[in-house]
């Protein structure tokens, strides 16, 4: 290979960068113009999910409450106001208010556990405490975790205060329902009827 043949080569491999640079340079305005339009639609496209995500988890939150509140109303003997009504979380952020809901309503699963003789230490999780509760407090406990699992693990999770507040109200009440001396039965019933989910 001699000098003009190696010249050549390095012409060539440079030629395509070099045109895209021109390229670049001549056109700077326009690429920007539909650089700064593809962010706007980008970012209204991630504020649209955003709202969905905030109507959805408000409409669930909703709903769940109001079947709680049947629920509540049905429980003989009655439930009365032993849960939270006045839930107080001065300065929490929605998703930190979620989290705490729902703590506090594991807290209640494994009390009401321990209360029907069904194990319950930190290491059994709330998931497999579920199995021994009638079919329709499943059902519900499933809708509070999977609200719990939206705000905690979507990215961009935004909710309005007073759906989180109302969740926390929704988890408050339910972790009341799970303490109620029928539920409790039901759930040492089932204990003693199926011990392999107890384990």
């Amino acid at each position: 290979m001699d000098v003009f043949e190696f010249v050549a080569s390095l012409v060539n491999s440079l030629a395509w960068p070099a045109a895209l640079v021109v390229i670049a340079i001549v056109f700077r305005q326009p690429i920007r113009r539909v650089l700064n339009r593809m962010a706007k639609r980008v970012g209204s496209m991630t504020e649209v999910r955003a709202w969905k995500v905030r109507a959805k988890f408000a409409e669930k939150t909703t709903q769940v409450n109001q079947e709680i509140a049947d629920e509540a109303s049905s429980i003989d003997p009655p439930l009365g106001q032993t849960y939270n009504e006045g839930v107080s979380l001065e300065g929490e952020s929605p998703r930190e208010i979620v989290m705490l809901a729902w703590l506090d309503l594991e807290e209640n699963l494994r009390q009401a556990a321990e209360i029907a003789g069904v194990p319950s230490d930190r290491s059994v999780p709330a998931a497999r405490l579920r199995r021994n509760f009638p079919p329709d407090i499943q059902m519900r406990l499933r809708e509070l975790q999977n609200l719990r699992n939206a705000a905690v693990h979507m990215r961009d999770f935004s909710v309005s205060r007073e759906s989180a507040i109302a969740y926390a109200r929704a988890a408050s009440k339910f972790g009341a329902i799970v303490r109620h001396p029928s539920i409790v039965m039901a759930m040492r019933d089932e204990a003693r009827e199926n011990p392999a989910s107890v384990k």
